[in-house]
């Protein structure tokens, strides 16, 4: 299993207007990697993650520039489904049959083949894509937003996007260069600073213990963010 069964995103406070931070889970520590995503412009689509060998990818869409909230979520799954959450619900599109359901925030139980979609309190979306299981949250606030989950997954070692980088299970060195804070991840060194963040991966909104990644997460990243910048919501690599 990798470091995604407990991989999610997060947001430092309460208070609603200020960013979330993707938090990725180090090994063996009891602090997480985080960094943020700011969009520059409106409605910025950003892959979060996308394997070949499971048929899988994941987008997502940032609302207003300097925001890092989601407003949708894109999902594809073996070229048969594409999903599309957004703050008022979801839909399914079956493109064997060319079927469209269209759902609002909640509880539901759909079956179809190797893909699930469920939910008991109609703000948490368990998406089942064979071995891989996603959780999409709607949290209210005063623009509502989107955050995810990934808490099983099967993703191969190709595994790209923002998220797939870390299908690799993360271990992290730290160390110190006078009053800066380093750490090592994937044999890169990366300045940071330590704080703690509110986990918006559940509803309960636990603190968790961050090394936060200035710049958009630079040097914990492949490159820059605008690598993964795409134009549609469903589009792959």
């Amino acid at each position: 299993m990798s470091v995604f069964s407990s991989c999610s995103l997060a947001r430092p406070t309460h208070k609603a207007d200020e960013n979330p931070r993707f938090v990725i889970p180090v090994k063996n520590k009891q602090r997480s990697v985080c960094f943020e995503i700011t969009a520059p412009s409106d409605g910025v689509i950003l892959q979060l993650v996308s394997d070949a060998d499971s048929g899988i990818t994941i987008n997502g869409e940032l609302g207003e520039a300097g925001k890092s909230a989601f407003q949708k979520i894109g999902i594809v799954y073996k070229d048969l489904y594409e999903i599309e959450f957004n703050t008022q619900g979801l839909s399914l599109v079956n493109k064997t049959d060319h079927s469209i359901q269209t759902l609002s925030w909640s509880p539901m139980n759909i079956v179809s083949d190797s893909l699930s979609l469920s939910s008991s309190n109609g703000r948490t979306t368990e998406v089942t894509l064979g071995s891989t299981v996603i959780e999409v949250l709607l949290h209210r606030s005063r623009q509502d937003f989107l955050w995810l989950k990934i808490k099983l997954n099967d993703f191969s070692a190709g595994s790209t996007g923002l998220l797939g980088r870390f299908s690799r299970q993360l271990y992290v060195r730290e160390g110190r260069i006078g009053s800066k804070v380093l750490i090592e991840v994937y044999g890169h060194d990366v300045t940071v600073t330590r704080d703690f963040t509110i986990d918006y991966g559940t509803l309960s909104k636990d603190r968790v213990s961050c090394w936060v990644v200035p710049d958009g997460g630079r040097g914990a990243i492949e490159g820059s963010y605008s690598d993964y910048v795409v134009q549609t919501l469903f589009q792959k690599p």
